[in-house]
């Protein structure tokens, strides 16, 4: 599986060098972009999205599947400020999965999902291209009764993104989970491709 995997992400990668420098002329779709991650240990996203940018600030809205053990959805969208060698990335997402909530949540039997917020800070030095440093937060809204927050963790992750091309880029980073109680899990791998167009 896992070499299936990393074959998948090879042919993503050479595919988007293509698509990328065939696309020499601006589009509508310019900022649209295809991202596959996984952590090699089964579990894989996949994210669809488009965005805007101007005055060094970026909306998109974005999907994203993750193939894992709830098969979970998430339709999502924000802000990203460019401050040069630092980001903030203000993302509000809604989420459901397969097992224990639904798209819609209205009916006896329904569970809505989890409205969350997740502001990302990362640091691109630039010292030897791309790599990087980023902490989030995973913030869990709640309107039952009112409104109310709930910190229930984040993650932090270092990595290093390369462009392939005009628009391809392959990623391979480290990530820790940290939990509500500010306790950092034993971290992992993870491996992305992705192009935009």
């Amino acid at each position: 599986m896992k070499k299936l995997l990393i074959s998948t992400f090879a042919v993503l990668a050479v595919t988007g060098v293509a698509v990328a420098e065939e696309a020499s002329q601006p589009s509508v779709f310019a900022d649209s972009y295809v991202g596959i991650e996984t952590d090699l240990d089964g579990a894989v996203d996949f994210t669809f999205g488009a965005g805007i940018t101007g005055f060094n600030q970026e909306t998109y809205v974005e999907f994203t599947y993750s193939d894992a053990a709830t098969n979970a959805y998430t339709v999502g969208g924000g802000a990203v400020l460019d401050l040069s060698v630092v980001s903030l990335d203000t993302n509000v997402s809604y989420s459901w999965d397969n097992v224990t909530t639904d798209m819609i949540g209205w009916g006896d039997e329904n569970v809505w999902g989890d409205i969350s917020l997740n502001p990302t800070l990362t640091a691109t030095p630039g010292m030897i291209g791309g790599e990087y440093v980023s902490a989030g937060a995973n913030i869990d809204i709640d309107f039952d009764g009112g409104f109310g927050y709930d910190i229930v963790g984040g993650e932090i992750v270092v990595g290093y993104k390369h462009e392939l091309g005009s628009g391809a880029y392959v990623d391979l980073n480290y990530g820790w989970d940290v939990d509500s109680s500010w306790d950092i899990s034993e971290g992992g791998i993870g491996l992305g491709v992705g192009f935009r167009f």
